[in-house]
């Protein structure tokens, strides 16, 4: 029997910390959350920080290091862009992203850290200059439930309801563009929902958000500088699952494709999808201009015996979320998989499979 040859990197630090993966990278940010000074972009003077972002080459033993201030919101904070920049939401204060600090608090104060890959040090430790920030601006709402996200050269960012109930008023949304020849501009582009979500589709943006009884879809056409595109709206209806993976967009065309996202009824709270699985999967037809409803995948009513995680598990990772497998789609809602098939325009059952009874 061979031999693996096997090395480690460690890197010490406060309990905070944040990390992101690129194609050739590992970032990792911490800092001490009891400790927050003001940053460059506070009209404060700066003090002493005791932020880092640590940079772990993936194909060399080398680690470098920044030193910088604030703190990111969580993994879709960060993007490596392809001009060879770190760019980086961050601010005044945070947790990181271990499990639920996210959640915990923060600040809506943010600005965007933008670096060239370049000033990442060999081996060592350098500090970033106060002209590496932009200041952005502010959003109201609870920082808690602040989400932001790049696509593609801009960057979103808004408040949407959290773990609470929907509320009942329009907000906006902050696109960023990070590109930009002018340097880095934002608008804040108004709409009719809070953003509970913020997805890549395709070269556009659609946000999410639950408004009273019934859930929206907007697009955001980042080419056009970030204005709303096409809306929606799924009557009586909230998100079923708010982690990432609950969402999926298949493209189809360049312009087109399939949005798949589990819900459940209206006005429930957000930390619903902590303890239940999604009623359904929704299906939406995106096109340039608008959405279409394809309909939905359900899962069988009745309460379901508890088999402690062996099968599925609710509360860590979800278990519900949308399947495109080739020109197949299928819809996992807890125990069963349920796979539909598009007749005239509209999703209808195909089959299902219990996978708690098939073993």
């Amino acid at each position: 029997r061979g031999e693996v040859a096997c090395r480690g990197r460690g890197i010490l630090g406060p309990y905070s910390r944040s990390f992101y993966v690129s194609q050739d990278a590992i970032y990792v940010w911490v800092h001490d959350p009891r400790w927050t000074p003001p940053p460059p972009w506070s009209p404060k003077a700066a003090l002493p920080s005791d932020s880092v972002v640590y940079r772990l080459d993936l194909k060399s033993p080398e680690i470098s290091a920044l030193r910088t201030y604030g703190a990111p919101i969580d993994q879709f904070s960060f993007q490596q862009s392809a001009d060879g920049h770190l760019n980086v939401l961050v601010s005044t204060q945070g947790g990181g992203d271990a499990m639920w600090a996210a959640e915990g608090g923060g600040s809506t104060d943010v600005a965007l850290l933008r670096v060239p890959l370049a000033a990442f040090p060999k081996d060592a430790i350098a500090e970033v200059s106060a002209g590496a920030y932009t200041d952005l601006p502010d959003t109201t709402g609870y920082a808690y439930a602040l989400h932001n996200r790049f696509v593609g050269d801009h960057l979103l960012y808004g408040v949407g309801n959290g773990w609470g109930p929907p509320g009942d008023t329009p907000t906006e949304v902050v696109v960023v563009d990070v590109s930009s020849a002018n340097g880095v501009t934002a608008r804040a582009t108004k709409l009719e929902h809070p953003v509970d979500r913020i997805e890549p589709m395709g070269a556009r943006a659609v946000v999410v958000g639950a408004r009273g009884e019934d859930l929206h879809f907007t697009a955001i056409d980042l080419a056009g500088g970030g204005t709303p595109g096409a809306h929606y709206v799924q009557e009586g209806a909230s998100q079923g699952e708010l982690r990432s993976h609950g969402f999926f967009f298949q493209p189809t065309s360049e312009t087109d494709g399939l949005v798949g996202l589990p819900i459940r009824e209206g006005e429930r709270a957000g930390a619903a999808h902590l303890r239940e699985t999604s009623a359904q999967v929704l299906f939406l037809a995106a096109t340039a201009d608008r959405f279409t409803s394809l309909g939905t995948l359900a899962a069988r009513r009745g309460k379901r015996p508890n088999d402690r995680c062996q099968v599925s598990c609710v509360d860590w990772y979800g278990n519900s979320r949308p399947i495109f497998l080739g020109d197949r789609v299928i819809a996992l809602l807890g125990y069963e998989l349920v796979e539909g098939a598009l007749q005239d325009g509209a999703l209808a059952e195909l089959r299902r499979a219990d996978m708690l009874t098939a073993l």
